[in-house]
């Protein structure tokens, strides 16, 4: 199984002045298509009636995705301070543990709850008493946090977006991207989305034009392989496959972005085109190396990809 993804909340100077409602949160975490981030308040935080839990560091796990669109999500995240000479080891033993767990739930036309976490996780006086094992010599506390599980009642379709830069990266064996391996852009989208729809999502994502997009499912070949098979037609419906997981390759056009009509050119006959990825050995360094994407008439001859390779492969 794959590790849980696992954050860092880093609270600089936790013990010297903080106004009220400071807040220090993580990077954003991606759970299979679920989206999160750890926010610590360093001087606790505001409950309403209850009053203020001033005095303590308090820690709330948030969901950043639309609970109208997941429904509900049973959620176990571990919040553990680390010893700071030991922070970048994910299998570190914890100095103090503790676990969040909630299940967040859709409220038809109420408001929704979208964090949960513990308002007192830690005693400023406690932190103070054992400051030369909870804190770092600047006075940093470190809490890592991992997500331990995660249940989306009927979840929509589970999309990965994988990149030009994720076959680049890719090395043997395999020379892209396999089924299991993760992806850095991964959402849920309802089961009946259609490609054009897809479409802007991803760009708003990848920071692209819409024009200047296009999504290839992958598939499972005849040897075992798995690759960017079939160009998505705009009006095409997402497919589903059994997992319910989508896995799609973003081809993005090398046509300058300042250019408002650069688009694709389109194709006559989708069978008659197949899309290729070229690598090339380098003996010198001993690795393959990634030259560029494109695409290319089934009845092209070997050769002419290999020489129209070479004449990117400096580039």
């Amino acid at each position: 199984p794959m590790e849980s993804p696992v954050v860092l909340v880093a609270v600089p100077h936790v013990l010297r002045d903080y106004a009220p409602d400071s807040t220090v949160c993580s990077a954003r975490l991606c759970e299979r298509g679920v989206h999160w981030r750890v926010c610590c308040y360093p001087r606790g935080v505001q409950l309403g009636e209850c009053g203020c839990t001033a005095g303590y560091v308090s820690v709330f796990v948030e969901l950043l995705d639309d609970l109208e669109q997941l429904g509900e999500v049973d959620v176990c995240f571990a919040l553990d301070v680390v010893a700071p000479e030991l922070v970048d080891d994910s299998t570190t033993p914890a100095v103090v543990h503790r676990e969040v767990q909630h299940v967040f739930k859709f409220k038809e036309g109420g408001e929704q709850q979208q964090d949960w976490g513990l308002p007192k996780f830690l005693g400023l006086r406690y932190v103070a008493a054992h400051e030369r094992r909870l804190l770092s010599d600047d006075g940093t506390l470190a809490i890592r946090a991992a997500c331990r599980r995660q249940v989306v009642a009927n979840p929509p379709d589970l999309v990965r977006v994988f990149t030009e830069e994720d076959f680049a990266a890719h090395q043997l064996p395999g020379l892209v991207p396999s089924q299991s391996q993760g992806s850095e852009h991964s959402f849920y989208v309802p089961p009946d989305i259609v490609a054009r729809e897809l479409k802007e999502k991803v760009a708003k994502l990848l920071s692209v034009p819409a024009q200047l997009l296009r999504l290839w499912e992958f598939d499972m070949r005849n040897n075992f392989t798995f690759r960017p098979q079939t160009l998505l037609a705009d009006d095409q419906l997402i497919p589903t496959s059994v997992s319910s997981t989508v896995s799609l390759y973003a081809e993005v056009s090398e046509q300058p972005k300042d250019v408002p009509l650069a688009t694709f050119c389109p194709f006559p006959h989708m069978d008659s085109f197949c899309l290729l990825f070229l690598k090339y050995f380098d003996s010198t360094l001993e690795c393959v190396r990634y030259t560029r994407h494109a695409c290319y008439l089934t009845s092209a001859k070997v050769r002419g990809v290999v020489l129209r390779g070479e004449r990117h492969k400096g580039q």
